[in-house]
């Protein structure tokens, strides 16, 4: 095969009057002379692609590989697998020429560091190379680069190593995207691959996470214990979303509470931490609870800086709400509007129901923390017609026998990520895309049941939330810790554990008949239900 380089000649002209009038280094000269060309195979269709300047001169030889040198700019850290490339070298040979140059010691490899390493392997004692003169740092880099992209192609940790190497050079980031014909944003990204610790980079090679999670680590850089929650978290990629979506509604919360306090401060409101057996076991009464000497309502806002108020505050969701109260009603001639009387409740009684309250705050909101891995893992999972095939009979069930298939506005989004279609669509809709919005409407009705949870005015459907639950986790999503606790908190009762199995109730039932559902095409029958939901003969734990 040979390689050619070309360039229109109307572009050289102009880049040559250009470089004639440039004045700089020669870094800076050989930045500019990056002009858009294309690499020309004589076996394949030209593929755009940038390129450097003029070509060097060339002469082939035979050299051994076991002398060539490896180049120490080469960004690859492993050569990969060398099984199919030297399987091929035994039959045929080397077919394409190494690229080297001369250097002191012998010659160092520009291109075919597998070349080499497969040759080595086959025995070969003599490869062709073709030997050229050194055109520098910046051309070796971009020329393996080049190289690597269009064989096995970097890992994204290796290929931020070598946009390190270029800013090393002067190179900006620009400069970079140019050359590399990519979006200087992924080149911003990419070099940032290379801060993250080792298990992230290996993670982010692997697929494990993406680059927009890989770059969320550096959000808690300045939190360690968050951090180091996060890495640990990387070998699963929903226990990962899970713990990033707690972690930056803590920190969008602690921003807010700080910004609330400081008013409060400004407005001379004495801040205080919420009071012990606050609502049971406690002088302190919200006044919202309160009523003046004439019975008339109290406005938090209008009374907080008055003699014997304060305020502290609490977490809802990603906000901070600030609690008005009065330090002792009957010293200030207050009265309560509420006819809550918890006289009758020992000391330790009182301590309990508080407890309670707060756990079942801390958990609502722990919930609210990772609704939104868990609308990705649905998305994930069964956002494809071929997935959704296999939730279509439980979805048609839950029709026919009436189940409330009504969803939060909040969902739509997700609704129209799985399929769902408007009514509008659906009046000519195929088979298969009534079936998409069948399921995706059974989905999301499921789901805005389960997070109706983190409303504490809201009613649930706990038999309907458990069977979601093990649906869910027998699909392979790994219940987070605040999941797997209020999955315990429903099944505590063994009637609620065992009722989502009766009834009817689609997500219980056992595999279902697939004769019931019409595939769009016979050789791609529908799925087992039961695969997709799993058996809810037992609790499903946190990964």
């Amino acid at each position: 095969m040979t390689t050619m380089l070309t360039s229109p000649p109307e572009e050289h002209d102009a880049d040559r009057t250009r470089h004639d009038t440039a004045a700089g280094t020669d870094l800076e000269r050989a930045t500019l002379d990056i002009v858009d060309g294309e690499i020309v195979n004589d076996d394949e269709n030209p593929l755009p692609l940038p390129v450097v300047v003029t070509p060097p001169s060339v002469r082939m030889e035979l050299l051994d590989p076991h002398e060539l040198i490896d180049s120490p700019r080469n960004p690859r850290n492993t050569i990969g697998d060398l099984a199919d490339l030297t399987a091929s070298m035994r039959v045929v040979g080397v077919l394409e020429p190494l690229v080297v140059v001369p250097v002191d010691e012998g010659f160092m490899l520009l291109m075919g560091h597998r070349r080499k390493y497969s040759a080595i392997e086959v025995g070969l004692t003599e490869v062709p190379c073709w030997v050229i003169t050194d055109q520098g740092a910046v051309h070796q880099i971009l020329a393996q680069m080049l190289e690597n992209t269009h064989r096995v192609g970097l890992t994204v940790s290796e290929e931020s190593e070598s946009f390190h190497q270029l800013t090393l050079l002067g190179w900006t980031e620009q400069q970079i995207a140019a050359v590399r014909a990519v979006p200087a944003t992924q080149v911003r990204r990419t070099l940032r691959v290379r801060e993250l610790p080792q298990v992230a980079k290996q993670a982010i090679d692997t697929g494990a996470i993406s680059f927009d999670d890989a770059a969320a680590l550096a959000e808690f850089e300045d939190t360690p214990a968050v951090y180091r929650k996060l890495v640990g978290e990387l070998g699963n990629r929903w226990r990962f979303q899970q713990s990033l979506g707690a972690a930056r509604a803590s920190r969008a919360y602690t921003a807010a509470k700080d910004l609330a306090k400081a008013n409060l401060v400004i407005e001379g409101v004495k801040v205080t931490a919420r009071p012990k057996g606050f609502g049971y076991d406690s002088a302190e009464v919200d006044v919202r609870k309160l009523a003046d000497a004439d019975g008339n309502r109290l406005d938090p806002e209008q009374i907080k800086t008055m003699p014997g108020m304060a305020a502290f505050i609490e977490r809802d969701g990603t906000r901070a709400n600030t609690v008005v109260y009065c330090t002792d009603p009957d010293k200030y001639g207050y009265q309560k509007r509420t006819v809550a009387d918890f006289s009758w409740m020992s000391e330790e009684e009182a301590a309990r129901r508080e407890a309670e309250e707060q756990a079942r705050i801390l958990l609502r909101e722990q919930l609210g923390d990772i609704v939104e891995a868990r609308r990705d893992f649905i998305r994930a999972t069964w956002g494809t017609a071929k997935a959704a095939r296999t939730l279509y009979v439980p979805a048609l069930r839950a029709t026919l026998l009436g189940q409330n298939m009504s969803r939060s506005v909040k969902l739509d989004a997700l609704y129209a990520g799985l399929g769902g279609a408007d009514s509008e669509t659906l009046t000519t809709a195929a088979e298969d895309r009534l079936r998409r919005t069948l399921v995706a409407r059974w989905l999301c009705a499921m789901l805005s049941n389960l997070e109706a949870a983190t409303d504490e005015t809201a009613w649930v459907d706990e038999p309907r939330t458990v069977a979601f639950y093990d649906m869910l986790a027998g699909a392979g999503y790994p219940l987070s810790d605040a999941e797997t606790r209020h999955y315990q908190l429903l099944t505590a009762d063994d009637t609620v554990a065992e009722s989502h199995v009766q009834d009817g109730d689609p997500a219980g039932s056992a595999t279902a008949d697939e004769s019931d559902c019409d595939p769009v095409d016979d050789d791609q029958p529908p799925g087992d239900v039961a695969d997709a939901r799993g058996e809810p003969t037992q609790a499903p734990v946190a990964a």
